[in-house]
C-alpha cells in the first residue's frame, strides 16, 4: 500500500491539535536561539583564527628581520591615536 493510498483512507480533521501549534512554536524559538549561538559561537572562531594569523605574520616578519609594528597601550579606536594618523597623514599628502 503507497503513502498517498493511505493518506486518502485516513480520517481527516478540521485542524490540527493546539499542543501541535504550541510544540511547533517552541520549535522555532529553540531553533532561532540555536542559530544566535552558532552565529555568536562562529565570530568568536573567526576572531580567534584572525589573531592566530595575525602572530604568525608578525613572527614571520620578524625572522626575517623585517622591523615589527610598535605596539601602544592605547587601543585602535583611542581618540589620541587616531589624530596622531590623521596628522601623519595630512603631513604625508601635503594636506592641512
Amino acid at each position: 500500500m503507497g503513502v498517498f493510498a493511505w493518506l486518502g483512507k485516513g480520517r481527516r480533521k478540521d485542524a490540527p491539535p493546539e499542543e501541535w501549534w504550541q510544540s511547533l512554536a517552541r520549535l522555532e524559538g529553540e531553533m532561532e536561539q540555536l542559530q544566535l549561538a552558532w552565529e555568536e559561537t562562529y565570530g568568536k572562531v573567526r576572531r580567534a583564527l584572525a589573531n592566530i594569523a595575525r602572530r604568525q605574520k608578525v613572527e614571520l616578519e620578524e625572522e626575517n628581520g623585517a622591523p615589527a609594528p610598535q605596539r601602544t597601550a592605547a587601543g585602535p579606536r583611542d581618540p589620541h591615536v587616531i589624530g596622531e594618523k590623521l596628522r601623519a597623514a595630512r603631513a604625508r599628502y601635503n594636506r592641512s
